[in-house]
């Protein structure tokens, strides 16, 4: 695979879960991703706080989902 054939961010948002600002992108090909940084952080914040709010939840599965 070429640098030209790689997928490209087409776009750039993030949400919040367990009060993280977690950053996000969709490529050109339709995958979705989550920054390196913000999931280690997500995952440190995970360690002590398993409690999530259903508007974080709504955030997250609307981003997964494509809307």
């Amino acid at each position: 695979m070429t640098t030209d054939d790689r997928p490209t961010s087409v776009w750039q948002g993030s949400f919040h879960v367990l009060g993280v600002e977690v950053k996000c992108h969709v490529l050109s090909d339709g995958q979705r991703i989550i920054e390196m940084d913000s999931m280690s952080s997500l995952l440190e914040a995970m360690d002590g706080n398993l409690t999530i709010t259903d508007k974080e939840f709504e955030e997250f599965a609307k981003w997964q989902k494509g809307r």
